[in-house]
């Protein structure tokens, strides 16, 4: 299993978010974390990221502590979308990129060429909010 949560608690004073949650999730698959409003999901979900650290329990990366330096390997969408609606998706690609290392022409490259695999090169020049939700969904997939 690539990440494993084991007996996950987060609580916050008396507040438990997420009580003794365990499960485990393979290398190389998608999933859906479906819940209620309020069941933990975004805050399980900021745990396995390392922008919030367990109560108890732990969260495993291949058998190892799962650290922020890992957060690049797991791919995150939450609803709410990230993005600057007023910027342009290139400009966008090419900054998230140069935070992950890239230099501003090596991001620019790489957002041409996913958007290029995504059949999505029309999205280059616009802005995201001139995009629909699902459009802006599939922009924020590739940066986050």
């Amino acid at each position: 299993m690539a990440l494993t949560l084991n007996h996950v608690i987060k609580r916050f004073g008396d507040f438990t978010a997420v009580n003794q949650l365990s499960l485990e999730m393979p290398e190389k698959q998608m999933f859906g974390f479906l819940g209620a409003n309020g069941a933990g999901k975004t805050t399980t979900f900021r745990m396995i990221l390392d922008l919030l650290k367990p109560t108890s329990g732990e969260i495993l990366w291949n058998g190892r502590k799962l650290t922020y330096r890992d957060s690049q390997l797991i791919g995150y969408l939450p609803e709410e979308r990230g993005l600057y609606p007023k910027i342009k998706v290139s400009e966008q690609l090419a900054y998230f990129g140069k935070l992950k290392g890239m230099t501003k022409k090596q991001a620019q490259t790489e957002a041409k060429r996913w958007l290029e695999s995504f059949g999505a090169t029309e999205y280059y020049d616009k802005k995201v909010e001139e995009l629909s939700k699902g459009n802006q969904q599939k922009i924020q997939w590739r940066v986050f």
